[in-house]
């Protein structure tokens, strides 16, 4: 168990590094079969923070998704203890999906799209790395970030006989339009500030892409699943000055979660 906590810190260092990460990919599982009217809900954690979402089948092929992804993290960073880091980031969604082939026992493909909307903030958090010509000491970052984004998302789903197992790949393309982007930073040295810097910036734009795996196991009632992404930037946000410069980074994902189906009609699932 020990060296099970120490791989997840570890895999956390690794993924998330330092910086600033105002955006992090959604996560949700989609039924295979959705009946007419069922309702399905999603919740994972991991590494990038914790997921809910929840969906409602308009038909075997087409329903809505509503998502909310949410990061709360307090660290003591310096020396003494004394000095609280804080992150938050909450992000809400939006999106449809459409699934194609009907075969209940053959392998699917699906899209889902839409948009939401987010925001970010850090107080005097602690980082060394994402710096160009970093000064002597730590740079402690603050920052108010809003934004808003869309996405679509195709995936391709293998299934084993009676979907005990399925294995999912694809990616999502985002765009952000940050409204809010207000960050500033201070290096200090024993404790005392070095130089500081302050930028607001609204109006900048990222794409992102988001490649994921998914593995799940389970019934047509309940599944259990791993998934993880790596999301790529085409934009990497800067600050002002150059030479020393503030980079936000999508979080990487590493989540472990469950799914569960809900019949609203009387017909009973097919196995």
């Amino acid at each position: 168990m020990k060296s099970l906590r120490i791989a997840v810190v570890l895999l956390s260092v690794v993924l998330s590094g330092c910086g600033i990460h105002s955006y992090a990919p959604g996560v949700f599982y989609l039924p295979s079969n959705p009946e007419k009217g069922e309702i399905h809900t999603t919740a994972s954690l991991g590494v990038g923070g914790v997921n809910v979402s929840g969906g409602y089948a308009i038909n075997k092929n087409i329903g809505v998704l509503v998502s909310t992804h949410s990061n709360l993290r307090y660290d003591f960073e310096n020396e003494g203890g004394d000095s609280l880091s804080r992150q938050r980031r909450n992000i809400i969604e939006l999106s449809g999906y459409k699934l194609f082939g009907t075969d209940e026992n053959s392998n699917r493909s699906g899209i889902v799209f839409g948009g939401g909307t987010g925001w970010y903030r850090t107080k005097d958090k602690a980082t060394s790395s994402g710096y160009k010509n970093l000064l002597d000491g730590t740079a402690y970052v603050d920052s108010k970030i809003n934004f808003n984004h869309f996405f679509v998302s195709p995936y391709f789903t293998l299934r084993t006989d009676r979907r005990v197992l399925e294995f999912s790949i694809g990616s999502r393309f985002t765009l952000i339009y940050y409204s809010t982007y207000k960050v500033s930073y201070d290096f200090r040295d024993g404790g005392l500030t070095q130089d500081f810097y302050s930028y607001s910036k609204p109006g900048l734009t990222a794409l992102c892409l988001e490649p994921f795996f998914k593995l799940s196991l389970g019934n047509d009632f309940a599944r259990f699943f791993v998934q993880t992404s790596i999301p790529v930037s085409f934009k990497r946000l800067e600050g002002l000055d150059q030479q020393k410069v503030v980079n936000d980074r999508a979080v990487p994902l590493a989540q472990v979660g469950v799914f569960l189906r809900f019949q609203t009609a009387k017909k009973q699932l097919l196995h």
